[in-house]
Protein backbone atom coordinates (compact mmCIF):
# COMPACT_ATOMS: atom_id res chain seq x y z
CA UNK A 1 0.00 0.00 0.00
CA UNK A 2 1.32 3.22 -0.92
CA UNK A 3 0.65 6.12 1.79
CA UNK A 4 1.30 9.54 0.27
CA UNK A 5 2.20 12.15 2.58
CA UNK A 6 3.32 16.16 1.81
CA UNK A 7 6.34 16.52 4.78
CA UNK A 8 9.58 18.58 5.29
CA UNK A 9 12.34 16.90 3.42
CA UNK A 10 16.07 16.57 5.49
CA UNK A 11 18.84 17.36 4.08
CA UNK A 12 21.03 15.27 1.84
CA UNK A 13 20.82 12.27 -0.26
CA UNK A 14 19.09 9.87 1.09
CA UNK A 15 18.00 6.09 0.20
CA UNK A 16 15.34 4.74 -2.14
CA UNK A 17 13.47 1.48 -2.01
CA UNK A 18 12.37 -1.80 -4.19
CA UNK A 19 10.32 -3.58 -1.92
CA UNK A 20 8.10 -6.79 -2.25
CA UNK A 21 6.16 -8.24 0.04
CA UNK A 22 4.13 -12.52 0.15
CA UNK A 23 2.96 -14.95 3.00
CA UNK A 24 1.91 -18.30 2.22
CA UNK A 25 -0.89 -20.53 4.38
CA UNK A 26 2.00 -23.14 3.53
CA UNK A 27 0.65 -27.06 3.10
CA UNK A 28 -1.29 -27.99 5.99
CA UNK A 29 -2.83 -24.63 8.45
CA UNK A 30 -5.97 -24.10 7.71
CA UNK A 31 -5.78 -20.65 8.23
CA UNK A 32 -2.51 -18.18 7.93
CA UNK A 33 -1.69 -16.67 11.58
CA UNK A 34 0.73 -14.32 10.08
CA UNK A 35 0.12 -10.76 8.53
CA UNK A 36 2.09 -8.23 7.40
CA UNK A 37 1.90 -4.29 6.26
CA UNK A 38 3.88 -2.50 4.32
CA UNK A 39 3.73 1.54 3.95
CA UNK A 40 6.10 3.73 1.50
CA UNK A 41 5.76 7.41 2.81
CA UNK A 42 7.05 9.52 -0.24
CA UNK A 43 8.17 13.24 0.99
CA UNK A 44 9.71 15.62 -2.06
CA UNK A 45 13.56 14.14 -1.14
CA UNK A 46 12.91 11.28 0.89
CA UNK A 47 11.18 7.69 0.90
CA UNK A 48 10.40 6.35 3.96
CA UNK A 49 9.26 2.97 4.33
CA UNK A 50 7.37 1.37 7.19
CA UNK A 51 6.93 -2.69 7.37
CA UNK A 52 5.88 -4.69 10.33
CA UNK A 53 5.22 -8.80 10.59
CA UNK A 54 3.25 -10.71 13.30
CA UNK A 55 3.02 -13.94 13.02
CA UNK A 56 0.34 -15.70 15.20
CA UNK A 57 0.93 -18.78 17.25
CA UNK A 58 -0.04 -21.36 15.78
CA UNK A 59 -0.43 -23.70 18.93
CA UNK A 60 -3.25 -20.85 20.51
CA UNK A 61 -6.50 -20.10 19.64
CA UNK A 62 -7.30 -17.40 17.25
CA UNK A 63 -3.62 -16.70 16.18
CA UNK A 64 -4.77 -14.58 13.35
CA UNK A 65 -6.97 -12.73 15.63
CA UNK A 66 -3.73 -11.59 17.60
CA UNK A 67 -1.41 -10.92 14.79
CA UNK A 68 -3.86 -8.68 12.84
CA UNK A 69 -4.82 -6.43 16.00
CA UNK A 70 -1.43 -5.81 16.37
CA UNK A 71 -0.85 -5.18 12.87
CA UNK A 72 -3.95 -2.75 12.91
CA UNK A 73 -2.59 -1.02 16.19
CA UNK A 74 1.12 0.02 14.51
CA UNK A 75 -0.69 0.73 11.14
CA UNK A 76 -2.76 2.92 12.37
CA UNK A 77 0.26 4.53 14.12
CA UNK A 78 1.99 5.32 10.77
CA UNK A 79 -1.40 6.81 9.37
CA UNK A 80 -2.09 9.12 11.91
CA UNK A 81 0.32 9.69 14.60
CA UNK A 82 3.80 9.96 12.50
CA UNK A 83 2.85 12.61 9.94
CA UNK A 84 2.52 15.11 14.19
CA UNK A 85 5.66 14.26 15.34
CA UNK A 86 7.84 13.90 11.79
CA UNK A 87 9.43 17.57 12.69
CA UNK A 88 10.45 16.67 16.04
CA UNK A 89 10.97 12.73 15.61
CA UNK A 90 14.04 10.99 17.10
CA UNK A 91 14.62 7.57 18.46
CA UNK A 92 13.73 7.92 21.96
CA UNK A 93 10.17 9.34 20.74
CA UNK A 94 9.72 6.35 18.42
CA UNK A 95 10.83 4.00 20.99
CA UNK A 96 8.44 5.68 23.34
CA UNK A 97 5.35 5.38 21.26
CA UNK A 98 6.06 2.04 20.00
CA UNK A 99 6.59 1.00 23.40
CA UNK A 100 3.18 2.60 24.35
CA UNK A 101 1.60 0.73 21.54
CA UNK A 102 3.17 -2.74 22.56
CA UNK A 103 2.16 -2.48 26.05
CA UNK A 104 -1.58 -1.65 25.17
CA UNK A 105 -1.89 -4.57 22.71
CA UNK A 106 -0.52 -7.10 25.15
CA UNK A 107 -3.31 -6.12 27.67
CA UNK A 108 -5.69 -5.85 25.52
CA UNK A 109 -5.06 -9.68 24.17
CA UNK A 110 -4.61 -10.91 27.43
CA UNK A 111 -7.88 -9.03 28.90
CA UNK A 112 -9.35 -10.78 26.03
CA UNK A 113 -8.68 -14.07 26.00
CA UNK A 114 -9.41 -14.62 29.83
CA UNK A 115 -13.29 -13.17 28.88
CA UNK A 116 -13.47 -15.15 26.01
CA UNK A 117 -11.94 -18.63 27.56
CA UNK A 118 -9.22 -18.78 25.03
CA UNK A 119 -5.30 -18.31 24.62
CA UNK A 120 -4.23 -15.78 21.92
CA UNK A 121 -0.57 -14.56 21.12
CA UNK A 122 1.77 -13.11 18.01
CA UNK A 123 5.23 -12.25 17.37
CA UNK A 124 5.93 -8.63 16.73
CA UNK A 125 8.75 -7.24 14.15
CA UNK A 126 8.06 -3.58 13.94
CA UNK A 127 10.77 -1.90 11.40
CA UNK A 128 11.12 1.86 10.19
CA UNK A 129 13.54 3.33 7.58
CA UNK A 130 13.95 7.13 7.43
CA UNK A 131 16.74 9.81 7.48
CA UNK A 132 19.44 7.19 6.14
CA UNK A 133 18.67 5.16 9.72
CA UNK A 134 16.54 1.98 11.03
CA UNK A 135 14.75 1.64 13.57
CA UNK A 136 13.54 -2.26 14.30
CA UNK A 137 11.98 -3.50 17.31
CA UNK A 138 11.49 -7.67 18.11
CA UNK A 139 9.13 -9.62 20.57
CA UNK A 140 9.01 -13.40 19.44
CA UNK A 141 11.26 -15.17 16.78
CA UNK A 142 10.16 -13.27 13.68
CA UNK A 143 13.49 -12.31 12.36
CA UNK A 144 15.00 -9.21 10.52
CA UNK A 145 18.71 -10.16 8.00
CA UNK A 146 20.25 -7.13 6.32
CA UNK A 147 21.83 -8.43 3.09
CA UNK A 148 25.48 -6.88 1.33
CA UNK A 149 28.46 -8.73 1.28
CA UNK A 150 26.98 -11.80 3.79
CA UNK A 151 24.09 -12.00 5.00
CA UNK A 152 23.70 -10.99 8.94
CA UNK A 153 20.92 -10.94 11.69
CA UNK A 154 19.80 -8.36 13.36
CA UNK A 155 17.13 -9.64 15.42
CA UNK A 156 17.34 -12.05 18.57
CA UNK A 157 14.97 -14.75 18.45
CA UNK A 158 13.26 -14.47 22.21
CA UNK A 159 12.97 -18.23 22.19
CA UNK A 160 14.45 -21.06 24.71
CA UNK A 161 16.65 -22.60 22.61
CA UNK A 162 17.77 -19.09 21.71
CA UNK A 163 18.25 -18.36 25.44
CA UNK A 164 20.02 -22.23 26.10
CA UNK A 165 22.28 -21.60 23.28
CA UNK A 166 22.98 -17.60 24.49
CA UNK A 167 23.61 -19.19 28.33
CA UNK A 168 25.81 -21.95 26.76
CA UNK A 169 23.51 -24.83 27.53
CA UNK A 170 23.30 -25.83 24.07
CA UNK A 171 25.69 -26.01 20.88
CA UNK A 172 24.01 -25.14 17.81
CA UNK A 173 24.22 -28.55 16.05
CA UNK A 174 22.31 -29.66 19.13
CA UNK A 175 19.85 -26.43 19.12
CA UNK A 176 19.27 -27.08 14.97
CA UNK A 177 17.51 -30.79 15.77
CA UNK A 178 15.95 -29.72 19.45
CA UNK A 179 12.08 -30.26 19.00
CA UNK A 180 11.59 -26.97 21.16
CA UNK A 181 12.69 -24.47 19.18
CA UNK A 182 9.21 -22.75 18.33
CA UNK A 183 8.87 -22.33 22.40
CA UNK A 184 8.34 -18.88 22.55
CA UNK A 185 9.74 -17.40 26.00
CA UNK A 186 8.15 -13.84 25.66
CA UNK A 187 4.99 -13.04 23.32
CA UNK A 188 2.17 -10.37 22.58
CA UNK A 189 -1.08 -11.46 24.32
CA UNK A 190 0.58 -14.27 26.35
CA UNK A 191 3.05 -12.91 27.96
CA UNK A 192 2.10 -10.74 31.26
CA UNK A 193 5.13 -8.33 30.57
CA UNK A 194 6.73 -8.01 27.55
CA UNK A 195 10.48 -6.86 26.97
CA UNK A 196 11.24 -6.15 23.56
CA UNK A 197 14.46 -5.16 21.58
CA UNK A 198 15.21 -2.29 20.10
CA UNK A 199 17.96 -1.83 17.54
CA UNK A 200 18.87 1.45 15.24
CA UNK A 201 21.78 1.68 13.01
CA UNK A 202 23.13 3.14 9.85
CA UNK A 203 21.17 1.99 6.47
CA UNK A 204 23.98 1.39 3.98
CA UNK A 205 23.01 1.66 -0.38
CA UNK A 206 22.82 -1.83 -2.14
CA UNK A 207 21.47 -3.61 0.69
CA UNK A 208 18.44 -5.37 1.39
CA UNK A 209 16.39 -5.87 4.67
CA UNK A 210 14.46 -9.05 5.43
CA UNK A 211 11.80 -9.89 7.68
CA UNK A 212 10.76 -12.92 7.96
CA UNK A 213 8.50 -15.40 10.32
CA UNK A 214 10.23 -18.78 11.13
CA UNK A 215 7.99 -20.31 8.54
CA UNK A 216 9.93 -19.11 5.84
CA UNK A 217 13.35 -19.97 7.08
CA UNK A 218 12.96 -23.51 9.04
CA UNK A 219 13.76 -25.36 5.56
CA UNK A 220 16.18 -23.07 3.89
CA UNK A 221 19.83 -21.86 4.62
CA UNK A 222 21.22 -18.53 4.87
CA UNK A 223 23.16 -19.14 1.81
CA UNK A 224 20.31 -20.24 0.16
CA UNK A 225 18.58 -16.96 1.54
CA UNK A 226 21.91 -14.64 0.07
CA UNK A 227 22.33 -16.64 -2.99
CA UNK A 228 18.21 -15.38 -3.89
CA UNK A 229 18.16 -12.13 -2.19
CA UNK A 230 21.28 -10.14 -1.91
CA UNK A 231 21.58 -6.68 -3.56
CA UNK A 232 23.35 -8.26 -6.45
CA UNK A 233 21.08 -9.71 -8.14
CA UNK A 234 18.05 -8.11 -6.29
CA UNK A 235 17.66 -4.80 -9.66
CA UNK A 236 13.74 -4.46 -9.82
CA UNK A 237 11.09 -5.90 -8.07
CA UNK A 238 9.82 -8.12 -10.70
CA UNK A 239 13.60 -10.42 -9.76
CA UNK A 240 12.56 -9.77 -6.17
CA UNK A 241 9.29 -11.27 -6.40
CA UNK A 242 10.38 -14.39 -8.44
CA UNK A 243 12.83 -15.10 -5.94
CA UNK A 244 11.19 -14.57 -2.62
CA UNK A 245 7.88 -17.11 -4.35
CA UNK A 246 11.13 -19.72 -5.95
CA UNK A 247 12.07 -19.52 -1.98
CA UNK A 248 8.60 -19.91 -0.53
CA UNK A 249 8.12 -23.06 -2.95
CA UNK A 250 11.24 -24.28 -1.84
CA UNK A 251 10.29 -24.21 1.39
CA UNK A 252 6.91 -25.90 0.71
CA UNK A 253 8.80 -28.45 -1.27
CA UNK A 254 11.00 -29.43 1.57
CA UNK A 255 7.48 -30.06 3.69
CA UNK A 256 7.49 -26.26 5.87
CA UNK A 257 4.03 -26.79 7.80
CA UNK A 258 3.90 -23.19 9.06
CA UNK A 259 2.66 -20.51 7.38
CA UNK A 260 5.05 -18.44 5.42
CA UNK A 261 5.97 -14.71 5.47
CA UNK A 262 8.69 -12.05 4.11
CA UNK A 263 8.98 -9.06 3.61
CA UNK A 264 12.33 -7.22 1.25
CA UNK A 265 13.21 -3.87 1.38
CA UNK A 266 16.44 -3.17 -1.20
CA UNK A 267 18.23 0.08 -0.74
CA UNK A 268 19.66 2.10 -3.78
CA UNK A 269 20.64 5.59 -4.44
CA UNK A 270 20.57 7.80 -7.36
Amino acid sequence: MLLKILIKPFRGDFMKYLITANTDIGIKKNVNQDCLSVKRIHSQHEDIVFAILCDGMGGLSKGELASSTVIRAYTDWISKCFIEIYDRINVDIIKQQWLSILYDQNKQLIQYGKLNNCKLGTTATIMLLMNNRYHIMNVGDTRVYVLDEDIRLITRDHSLINLELERGILTEEQARVDTRKNILYQCVGVSENVFPDFYVGNIEKDSVFLICSDGFRNKITNDEIYEYLNPNILSDTIIMKQNIDYLIKLNKDRNETDNISVIAVRTYGD
